[in-house]
């Protein structure tokens, strides 16, 4: 999802919102699940026996007819939408298993905590209100449909302004050609519309006086996933070459910090920075240096560099609108895109080797928008000429960071 802020631009405005927010108690986890009903169990057991079946017919047919697998062309993860051929092998098998899932049996029992989940999702269908979720909290508030769609409505016209339906046309034609040149036309779709919505920042001291809002956007194109495969393969090529700590896991950063603990260098002085909205800071600027710094080290076609770029025009939908940037810039790197954390990947990767021009590599390391930094025998005034140095490497990027 793309991410953006929003203030509320009124302080009075935002005091008359403030009654609005009704929060609600659950004293339980939203990830537990209510019992569904028989016919919705029954309804997704049912496809996704077919969706078992169809992938043993796939197996049993390219095991039978291995030279129909064409293993040199790139399919992106994209399934196929053909139907695999019967199997006179599979079919006793195939009536065993429908059998099965005829003959089940349902019990009604409901435990005293299902019972309560119940009663909490009749009670929040019934109130004629929207479940507004809070951004960093698991906390939810009850507001009337007009309070929501009046901050929804501020928060799309504080950065974007609309736009004709051409422009979702001509990005699917253009998305399209390049879907045919990689034989994918038949698999992909066209850029998706789910609708943006909004979360509340109950975090911020300013609420719920004057609250703001973060704008999530969830509609995105399938070129991102043929994207993400790029960026994967170029980014693991570039680190290969100059191995830079780029950390992909948690245990990544424990065996780096082991590794220094157990050298010589006991008097160490560490230095934590956060990229303030990485995702949507990165600029277009910004990730074509990334890929020029890349291609030292990678050869990067001409054709990848097309689909990198067009994966990266970026919609906003609202009921029947499309929403475009107020800059009348198409680009943006989206939160839940397809490839979103690989292009953080490799502009981390431009960052660390400018970093490095001030400090000694093995001593920094970066996870996406976190970045740590080692200082050996460092005094109070060398601490902050690095965060001053730091500050300025970021900013003439066009980041933000917090530095502690």
């Amino acid at each position: 999802t793309s991410t953006h802020s929003y203030q509320a631009p009124s302080v009075k405005a935002g005091r008359a919102l403030q009654s609005t927010f009704d929060k609600m108690k659950l004293d339980y986890s939203r990830k537990n699940i209510p019992l569904p009903s028989k016919d919705s169990f029954m309804k997704s057991l049912i496809a996704k026996t077919e969706s078992f079946i169809k992938r043993a017919r796939w197996k049993v047919f390219f095991f039978e007819n291995p030279s129909e697998k064409n293993v040199t062309e790139e399919k992106y993860g994209f399934r196929t939408s053909n139907t695999p051929p019967q199997n006179s092998a599979l079919n006793e098998f195939e009536n065993d298993l429908y059998d099965l899932v005829s003959g089940i049996e349902f019990k009604t029992y409901k435990s005293d905590f299902q019972k309560k989940m119940t009663k909490d999702i009749r009670e929040i269908r019934d109130s004629g209100k929207v479940i507004l979720p809070a951004d960093k909290t698991n906390n939810l508030y009850k507001v009337s449909v007009d309070d929501y769609n009046k901050l929804l409505h501020d928060s799309i016209t504080t950065e974007y302004r609309k736009s004709s339906d051409d422009t979702k046309t001509a990005i699917d034609k253009e998305t399209a050609i390049i879907a045919q040149s990689l034989n994918l036309a038949d698999r992909m779709q066209t850029y998706t519309t789910d609708q943006c919505f909004i979360t509340v920042k109950d975090h911020k001291p300013n609420f719920p006086s004057n609250p703001s809002c973060r704008l999530i956007n969830p509609s995105k194109t399938d070129l991102g996933k043929v994207s993400k495969k790029i960026l994967e393969k170029i980014t693991k090529i570039t680190n290969d070459s100059l191995s830079l700590k780029q950390w992909r896991k948690t245990k990544d950063v424990t065996d780096w910090f082991q590794g220094l603990t157990a050298s010589n260098d006991k008097d160490l002085r560490f230095i934590q920075f956060d990229i303030e909205t990485f995702y949507p800071s990165i600029s277009e600027s910004l990730l074509d240096k990334a890929l020029e710094f890349a291609e030292l080290h990678c050869p990067i076609s001409q054709s990848d560099k097309s689909i990198i770029k067009q994966a990266k025009k970026a919609l906003l939908f609202n009921e029947d609108s499309c929403w475009v940037k107020k800059t009348n810039d198409l680009f943006d790197i989206t939160m839940g895109s397809y490839d979103g954390a690989e292009c953080c990947e490799i502009v981390g990767l431009y960052l660390l080797h400018k970093i490095s021009g001030f400090l000694e590599p093995q001593y920094t390391g970066l996870y996406r928008d976190d970045g740590l930094i080692a200082v050996p025998k460092a005094s109070g005034r060398k601490m902050d000429l690095i965060r001053k140095k730091l500050h300025k490497c970021f900013k003439d990027e066009g980041l933000k960071i917090i530095v502690q």
